[in-house]
């Protein structure tokens, strides 16, 4: 994917997305992958486009992302990536309308793995909360909590983020469900569980 990316909890920041393996760049790899399989090729351009966005080109790499989810024969996952890839692009950039287009995108794709279904999620959760739109907010992060086939670490992202959410509202109760839930969960992430339990120590001291 794109340079490391870290979730910071409670709340899921907008550059929270995690990180695929860094390649050695060499920006004229696809041109000598004629005819390497499709995933090579999309791996490839997305790799470019991830050493672009290091250097700071934002319009080469958005246009590699773009090469990659226009493949006709690219897998599902790599056009996933690409998409959650230039919707942090957007984002950086300002252009929150994109970046809730591209997560949308992701979502609606009948062949997208879980895990980028589920990031897609997040993110889109997370940029409706930053527009004041909680109500859509809220509705992202329980799609997640209820995606049966979600990632554990996300599914106790989504009941952070929207522990967070009930928080800012003032919904003490609704806040501390969330937390405890994550505190409940028997495959949560250790680092997760630990916010969870410090934030909700916080509320009943």
């Amino acid at each position: 994917m794109r340079a490391p990316r870290h979730f910071r909890c409670p709340q899921w920041e907008l550059s929270g997305l995690p990180a695929f393996p860094r390649r050695s760049p060499d920006v004229d790899l696809p041109r000598h992958l004629p005819d390497a399989p499709a995933e090579q090729k999309a791996q490839a351009l997305f790799n470019r486009g991830v050493t672009h966005g290091r250097q700071g080109d934002s319009k080469q790499e958005l246009a590699d992302y773009t090469a990659v989810i226009d493949m006709p024969d690219a897998p599902a996952e790599q056009k996933a990536k690409a998409l959650l890839n230039r919707g942090v692009t957007h984002t950086e950039q300002g252009d929150r309308e994109q970046a809730l287009a591209v997560c949308t995108a992701v979502i609606d794709m009948p062949d997208a793995p879980a895990e980028e279904k589920a990031m897609a999620l997040l993110y889109r959760g997370a940029t409706h909360g930053r527009q004041g739109d909680t109500e859509q907010e809220l509705a992202d992060y329980t799609a997640v909590v209820e995606m049966p086939d979600a990632p554990a670490e996300q599914q106790a992202q989504a009941l952070l983020n929207r522990g967070a959410t009930h928080g800012r509202q003032g919904d003490r109760e609704q806040a501390l469900a969330d937390y405890t839930a994550v505190i409940d969960m028997p495959d949560a992430p250790a680092e997760q569980e630990a916010t969870a339990m410090s934030i909700r120590g916080a509320f009943l001291w």
